[in-house]
């Protein structure tokens, strides 16, 4: 039998070669050590940044309420919180945020968060991503605000087989969702200008259900009812455009004065455009930002004109005009 040679080492040769081996073990610990106390540092300082995520907490309730959109004219509506449209909800980038639904209504609905990305099973959608709420129950939404801008809720009907979410849209279910950014330029005047449309003779449960619109609303009121637009001179004035229609677009013009279009769909704009009408098909937001530099009295309405002639017009209003 061969036996393979192997090498032998001295007494002095054996205590160097542990001393080298000893030496590259407490200088590799040493080098993770600092590395470590590092990445505690850096995840640290992270984390002072980045604090819990602040929880903002809203509570809706769809119901059925008698709407007066001017003085004398009594509609069946639909609203949250007894008011169309529904309350303005506005949060900071990056909130978690947490919306209970209670439906008082005689029929199943739910709530889309329209130009937000939430988790699937927040979307709002009865038969796709949730199943509807039905009358007496509640659902929660909970949801991380990731986008900033100007974004809005709505119902997406109820589901069944007779599609419904343009009925509800018209009874008035629908409301802004407004998410203010990091970095966000605060203007003087900041106005949430929510448009709609409506028939008149709409009755949601009967047999007989008229849907062209043939009302269209500037916040849910029509003219004169519709509260002025109120600025001083000098101000910076932003207006958040939301088309909350069923199924109309309104081009909506400013008299005497030339706006930015400064985000679309709740988005910035790199390079604002300069318009003096904004055309708004429904589900769009425009963010349109001007300076009030030519005091006086001043139309606000929709271009399609007969939209205007049924009540969608009011008045840039400068204080002591």
């Amino acid at each position: 039998m061969i036996v393979p040679l192997t090498p032998t080492l001295s007494l002095w040769e054996g205590k160097q070669e542990r001393a080298i081996i000893m030496q590259a073990i407490s200088l590799k610990f040493i080098i993770s050590l600092v590395l470590g106390m590092g990445m505690m540092a850096t995840a640290g300082s992270c984390w002072a940044k980045n604090p819990s995520r602040a929880l903002k907490e809203y509570s809706l309730t769809a119901e059925e309420i008698t709407w007066e959109p001017r003085p004398g004219l009594k509609l069946k509506g639909w609203a949250y919180n007894g008011q169309i449209p529904g309350p303005e909800i506005r949060v900071k980038e990056g909130d978690r945020v947490r919306i209970t639904l209670t439906n008082n209504l005689p029929t199943p609905t739910a709530i889309h968060w329209h130009g937000l990305d939430v988790p699937a099973d927040m979307d709002g959608v009865p038969g796709v991503s949730q199943d509807p709420v039905q009358p007496g129950e509640t659902f929660v939404y909970e949801f991380i605000a990731k986008q900033s801008g100007t974004r809005f809720y709505h119902t997406h009907g109820s589901g069944g087989e007779m599609p419904d979410e343009a009925l509800q849209m018209q009874m008035g279910l629908y409301g802004a969702f407004i998410v203010e950014g990091k970095n966000e330029r605060k203007a003087d005047r900041d106005y949430t200008v929510i448009l709609s449309d409506r028939n008149a003779a709409l009755a949601p449960m009967s047999m007989q259900m008229k849907m062209e619109p043939d009302l269209f609303f500037i916040n849910g009121k029509l003219s004169p009812a519709i509260d002025h637009l109120m600025v001083k001179q000098g101000e910076r004035v932003r207006l958040r455009l939301i088309n909350a229609s069923s199924m109309t677009t309104h081009p909506m013009h400013l008299h005497g004065h030339t706006g930015k279009v400064v985000a679309i769909d709740g988005n910035g704009l790199k390079f604002p455009l300069l318009r003096d009408t904004v055309p708004l098909a429904p589900g769009e937001r425009y963010d349109v930002e001007f300076t009030a530099d030519n005091p006086g009295l001043w139309a606000f309405h929709c271009h399609e004109l007969h939209h205007a002639d049924t009540g969608m017009v009011t008045l840039l209003h400068y204080e002591g005009q």
